[in-house]
């Protein structure tokens, strides 16, 4: 959608994300902004991430389901705008969440996503 509008974009991504990056996997049209997915379903707890963190939450949730619990692990892709409504709709069923980000403990991502649950 940055590519689509007038206005100015600022587009920030870790560099360990390029060690994940499969050109194969990479979706046709552009993804839109603001709009979280869910990257990983379950039913005991939900993990609220971004960026590079993702794959740390998915290999977590990889191995918890070795020991018989089932992690929602929802992707944000951005945080401003911040897709509010999923992170709610996804703790609601799990009951649980645990926010995981690489931020300031005080006025970061996870402080603010942590704030509006």
């Amino acid at each position: 959608e940055a590519v689509a509008i007038d206005d100015p974009v600022i587009y920030c991504e870790h560099k360990y994300l390029y060690y994940h990056l499969k050109a194969d996997k990479l979706p046709a049209e552009g993804l839109p902004t603001g709009k979280a997915r869910i990257a990983r379903e379950g039913r005991d707890l939900t993990i609220v991430t971004y960026s590079a963190m993702l794959h740390e939450a998915l290999a977590v949730a990889e191995q918890l389901a070795g020991e018989g619990f089932e992690i929602e692990v929802v992707d944000l892709r951005s945080v401003k705008p911040l897709d509010t409504d999923s992170v709610l709709a996804s703790v609601a069923r799990t009951g649980r969440m645990l926010c995981v980000g690489e931020s300031f403990p005080w006025g970061g991502a996870t402080a603010e996503i942590i704030a509006r649950v």
